[in-house]
């Protein structure tokens, strides 16, 4: 190999027609052309009262999501493509939108009188909707085929000068509760729990997005809601069962006391011993049973699956379990034993511990697209804005899973938008369409996003 050489370098504007460095975001427009995607934007998000305003809601919405795909920030999303003229032609608009016009506009979709949160809503329903009937089942599903089911929220650290709907968590510290509800990998519900709510109660205030989409990809009765023990009540479960009736869910239960009581009670006799199944975890001994949990303001006894595990040292057992309407008897229930190659209890437990894998849907989120740190002090804004960055991560996620091949169908955001978005590429507007010529030097990707836009037109898309 030979030696580095030290040459002198010197910088010339080219004298070829200007380039973009986001030349794969022709991918993602294509993508949200052919999901309908601003289509859905122009039939439901409220139109700006005043015309004169200049931008409308539509290319807001749409200049932000691609802003945040492309790896801007929070209301200044925008800035990046200001001046890109060819980047500008490929997401069709004709100018993009400064920092205090998209936090003018976001803000506008958050008044109550305007509508537009319910708006933003109809439209990620809508997206999501198609995005799973484009999804094979196979794909989507867990062992005996049932279909995943999570929410989940997550306290943010918020900026902004006037702060509201503040939640104090002893161990957490204090910020915003964001919502978040996915079927499978989509992301269906985005929200802000209000002044008085828990995460539990703003899911069952939004619960009704998440039955409307399992009702139109007839997934009802296939889901299986996979939750932590923040929804292990009986107020959730008794909506959740009278809610989404076919349904089936698998809920931490370690906020209840009488959890730990039920299993403590168990004879010696119910514990199958999983000591060489958990030898990996570090665990002494641990064993799983199934058996009954009644709290005493509870109409009915629930299935408990319960697990004690030992750590090398220590003279008592520990204790966790989980709530669940699954049976044995029941034939999906029956085929994911058979899937697993586990009996009951470890096949319940292999259910739960996919749920911690469903909580990396939150890292696209709030890594890759820095929703970490809200970008307004307002609940309401930051509601508005984080639906469209639910938007924006629904559309990354069908590029992803839907063109793309292989392992690469499992990328994370950071990649996805490192190897095929951040491509140097010329624009031209020609006949009514846009030519978008790849200049990258590396073959495999031109190859790749070739091959992704051969696969547009395969995709399924409803309503």
């Amino acid at each position: 190999m030979k030696a580095k050489i030290s040459r002198p370098v010197k910088l010339k504007k080219s004298p070829m027609k200007p380039a973009t460095a986001k030349g794969g975001a022709a991918l993602l427009e294509a993508t949200a052309n052919r999901m309908r995607l601003w289509s859905d934007c122009r039939k439901l998000l409220p139109a700006r009262r005043d015309p004169s305003q200049g931008y409308p809601t539509v290319n807001v919405v749409s200049a932000l999501v691609h802003g945040l795909l492309c790896g801007g920030r929070g209301f200044q999303a925008t800035e990046p493509m200001r001046g890109d003229r060819p980047a500008l032609d490929i997401i069709g608009l004709d100018q993009a939108p400064s920092a205090p016009t998209a936090e003018d506009v976001v803000k506008y979709l958050a008044r109550d009188d305007v509508g537009g949160l319910d708006a933003l809503h109809a439209v990620l329903e809508r997206q999501a909707t198609r995005a799973l009937h484009a999804e094979s089942i196979g794909s989507l599903c867990l062992p005996g085929g049932f279909a995943p089911v999570f929410g989940d929220g997550s306290l943010l650290e918020t900026g902004g000068k006037t702060k509201d709907c503040i939640k104090v968590y002893r161990d957490k510290g204090a910020g915003q509760l964001a919502l978040a509800a996915f079927i499978g990998p989509y992301q269906v519900v985005s929200d802000f729990a209000r002044e008085g709510e828990d995460e539990r109660r703003c899911l069952m205030r939004r619960g009704k997005s998440v039955l409307r989409v399992l009702r139109k990809t007839r997934l009802l009765s296939r889901a299986l809601f996979l939750q932590d023990s923040a929804y292990g009540d009986g107020p959730y479960l008794d909506w959740l069962e009278r809610s989404f009736k076919g349904a089936h869910y698998v809920i931490g239960a370690g906020k209840l006391s009488a959890m730990r009581e039920s299993l403590q009670a168990q004879p010696e006799s119910v514990w199958r011993d999983t000591t060489k199944e958990t030898r990996g975890r570090g665990w002494e001994s641990s064993a799983v049973c199934v058996c009954y949990i009644q709290c005493r303001d509870w109409p009915k006894k629930r299935v408990l699956v319960g697990r004690r595990w030992k750590l090398p040292g220590e003279l008592f057992p520990r204790y966790s379990g989980v709530i669940t309407n699954l049976a044995s008897s029941q034939s999906r229930m029956a085929r994911a034993m058979r899937d697993c190659g586990k009996d009951f209890a470890g096949t319940v437990w292999d259910f739960y511990d996919a749920k911690q894998g469903m909580e990396n849907s939150w890292k696209d989120l709030l890594c890759d697209m820095g929703l970490h740190h809200p970008p307004s002090g307002k609940a309401a804004a930051n509601a508005a804005f984080f639906a469209v960055a639910a938007l924006a991560n629904n559309l990354s996620l069908v590029c992803r899973r839907g063109l793309l091949k292989g392992a690469d169908r499992r990328m994370t955001l950071w990649r996805f938008r490192r190897d095929l978005i951040d491509v140097a590429a010329t624009a031209r507007c020609h006949a009514g369409r846009v030519i978008v010529r790849i200049l990258d030097a590396r073959e495999r990707i031109f190859l790749q996003l070739q091959a992704a836009f051969e696969r547009i037109e395969s995709l399924q898309c409803v309503l």
